[in-house]
């Protein structure tokens, strides 16, 4: 599994060699149905009737002879991206995935790509993966890697197909686009049903609908197995005809139609597979039946085999979760192959994992972190599927095999700075600090970023923030990482999210926070309550004083992450309106209307103004008091486009010299455009210390130590001084052994 080529949703497969200087002839469309909106496209006219330009200033478009050249201009511009819109009338019901192929003359200008798929009043999206090469490439999104916004009506009433390219380092670009088409069907094995119907009925679920459906997506590509996300809305007796394994991922409610399809489903033999939280007439079809929901205080960590689990299980696969769905069986007999293992290392009654003659059920969602389990569960329901399973096994220990010989001939660099960073507060599941710290330097890491405050709230004794949960049940994380961390020669960096609650501020500290006028508000006037107002002055003054503190805490660094605001549509509140007009000297009238069009710049002044502010007195503070506590940020990966985006100025960050050291994060599986970012980034940073951010937690195959591997080289390649990979958990494990095969031995 180590060196497969781009095991993400969005695959790329290289088609024909070109020339750098400019964009080669298309290649032919092999394995496409193409769209009828394409074929119509013969000459520059037909081509500027189709490929609209969203804004003539940024973008334009010219014909080829066999593709549209689609030109970038963001230089020298205030535009956040150039967009091309294709008007059309698709039906993706029954289709996986929709293609084109793409050529990129130059990445630098363009910091990432977005694909959009307009269906009535909401979008489908994602960002593929293009890379910067001498070769056309194939992009294939799959519909599972897209997530949406606004209210989609459905794949079957896909209006609008948007590209867009974000603005990047100033410069011009140009991208071939060709062959917009549908993949020649495969037959699925398995169907994956997604809850569209839920992801605005039960808006805060809604990332996970998307989530967990892509990540049972993804395991299935990584077990070689065909499978085809459909929304629930789609779903026909004639989409599950001869589909031996149907899936919900996580479906709380269903439509009507959809029960009907399911109860048909299963009276001809088909076999299912269930996640949590799933209505109970669904639930019945297996077998099984809904008793209760647990939240347990502290988290479930995983799950332990019992007697009746697979041979090749193992005894304890890492899972956290607070929340399990806990079900029964009545009389039909039931094969229990796992159950939840607490923090304490106890085993609890809890079944985790459950099989029954008709399916499986999972008594939480599916993190996409153990494929083979997938497989023996997926091999135990459809036996068929045994001997393709076998060959694969083959297949994949031939590949780690030669794995491991390409990581051996990686050298390692002397003196460069290697770190983690950590989400968890009390480190890598099953292990204390200190085994974890331990491990870090018996594989050549130097460094360990760990998350240890919030926006309102800490895991460790402060006099600034509140407690945090888990500061309550199991006292001072910081402590006990950070004498760890002295024991074994590890640099600590205490990580702190800035202005976000998510998940650690109780729900009273909340609302207090938002009565006080202390939380944002967004362009359309709804409360996003759990994320501070940057603008307002105590908000600013808690992440100065938090910092600091920290500082004071004999910490080798403070680390500012979030330290942005959360998109362009933020924040609105009294206060900032209020504060914006003093910093513009006159009323606003057309509020919040004028932010976008005649007062644009000025607002993207204010927003970078209020989170600089925070930096600059931290570093002023910090580089006065505690002179040998370095300051750092993780920041996104394009300036100047973050300023305008997201209100972050960090080349100004860097020019000043208020940071220490940047950490870009650059979460893309598509190497050229890592080497090309980390590249411009080193311009940016100039002497401040660069550690690009390799998004290794991100990817759809969190164990691909070869792609972290060739990262690493591209970040020594452009000078950078280290680099840092995202997260220190369970999954790492076997990871950071390999990469100490070779570029950290």
């Amino acid at each position: 599994m180590f060196n497969r080529s781009f095991t993400t949703l969005v695959s790329i497969s290289l088609l024909s060699m070109a020339a750098a200087a400019a964009i080669p002839s298309a290649p032919e469309a092999k394995s496409l149905n193409l769209i009828p909106e394409w074929k119509q496209i013969q000459d520059d006219a037909s081509a500027r009737k189709t490929i609209l330009p969203q804004d003539n200033v940024s973008s334009s478009v010219a014909w080829r002879g066999n593709y549209a050249e689609l030109g970038v201009h963001l230089n020298g511009n205030e535009k956040e991206r150039a967009s091309w819109d294709i008007p059309v009338k698709l039906d993706l019901r029954d289709a996986s995935a929709i293609a084109f192929d793409v050529f990129c003359e130059k990445y630098g200008p363009v910091s990432h790509f977005s694909f959009y798929l307009k269906s009535g009043n909401g979008w489908y999206s994602c960002s593929p993966e293009i890379e910067e090469s001498e070769e056309w490439q194939r992009i294939i999104v799959k519909k599972a890697a897209m997530s949406f916004e606004g209210k989609p009506q459905g794949w079957g009433k896909i209006e609008c197909i948007r590209f867009s390219a974000w603005h990047g380092v100033d410069g011009e670009s140009k991208l071939g686009l060709a062959n917009i088409g549908l993949p020649v069907p495969q037959k699925p094995e398995a169907i994956i049903i997604r809850a569209d119907s839920q992801m605005n009925a039960i808006k805060s679920e809604s990332k996970g609908f998307y989530q967990f459906a892509h990540n049972l997506q993804a395991s299935f590509d990584t077990i070689g197995l065909p499978a085809l996300t459909v929304a629930d809305l789609d779903v026909t007796d004639q989409t599950l005809q001869g589909i031996p394994l149907v899936c919900l991922p996580y479906n709380p409610r269903v439509p009507d139609s959809l029960l009907a399809t399911l109860r048909k489903y299963h009276e001809q033999g088909g076999k299912f597979l269930f996640f949590y939280s799933i209505p109970n007439e669904i639930l019945s079809l297996i077998g099984l039946n809904y008793k209760q929901t647990i939240r347990e205080p502290s988290p479930l960590t995983g799950f332990l085999k019992m007697k009746d689990g697979f041979q090749k299980q193992p005894e304890y696969i890492p899972h956290s979760t607070q929340w399990a769905a806990i079900v029964g069986n009545g009389e039909t007999p039931v094969r229990t192959i796992a159950t939840w293992k607490r923090a304490n290392g106890d085993r609890t009654e809890y079944p985790a994992i459950c099989l029954t003659p008709s399916g499986a059920f999972f008594s939480h969602v599916w993190y996409g972190d153990s494929a083979p389990l997938l497989r023996d569960i997926a091999a135990e329901l459809v036996p068929a599927w045994k001997n393709h399973f076998k060959e694969l096994e083959r297949k994949e220990a031939e590949e780690e095999r030669a794995a491991a010989r390409w990581l051996a001939s990686i050298p390692s660099k002397k003196g460069e700075y290697r770190a983690y960073w950590c989400h968890s507060p009390w480190g890598v599941s099953e292990l204390t600090w200190d085994e974890a710290i331990r491990q870090l330097k018996e594989n050549g890491f130097t460094a360990i970023i760990p998350n240890m405050a919030w926006g309102a709230n800490a895991s460790y004794a402060s006099k600034v923030l509140a407690p945090s949960r888990d500061f309550k049940e199991r006292g001072d994380a910081l402590e006990t990482c950070l004498a760890a961390c002295r024991k074994y020669g590890i640099e600590c960096h205490v990580w702190k999210v800035c202005w976000n609650t998510f998940g650690k501020a109780s729900d009273e500290e909340v609302a207090e926070l938002e009565r006080q006028g202390r939380t944002q508000v967004g362009r359309d006037g709804t409360s996003k309550a759990k994320w501070l107002c940057p603008s307002h002055p105590a908000n600013q003054q808690l992440e100065i004083d938090a910092m600091v503190e920290l500082a004071g805490k004999g910490v080798d660094g403070i680390h500012f992450d979030y330290i942005r605001y959360p998109d362009s549509d933020s924040c609105f509140c009294p206060g900032c309106r209020s504060r914006f007009e003093a910093f513009v000297q006159h009323a606003v009238t057309n509020w919040p209307g004028d932010t976008k069009s005649v007062l644009k710049a000025d607002w993207n002044d204010f927003r970078c103004a209020q989170i600089t502010r925070v930096v600059r007195e931290t570093a002023t503070i910090v580089h006065k008091k505690y002179p040998k506590c370095s300051i750092s940020a993780a920041v996104f990966q394009s300036w100047p486009g973050t300023k305008q985006s997201i209100g972050q100025d960090w080349g100004l960050w860097c020019q000043n010299g208020w940071l220490d050291a940047v950490h870009p994060m650059d979460y893309t599986e598509a190497n050229s455009g890592f080497r090309s970012q980390v590249t411009n980034q080193r311009n940016v940073a100039g002497k401040v210390k660069l550690y690009p951010g390799i998004g290794l937690s991100c990817w759809s195959n969190r164990k691909d130590a070869v792609r972290v591997a060739k990262q690493i080289q591209f970040a020594r390649e452009a000078n950078a001084d280290g680099f840092t990979i995202f997260n220190y958990d369970a999954t790492s494990q076997s990871i950071l052994q390999l990469l100490h095969k070779g570029p950290t031995r």
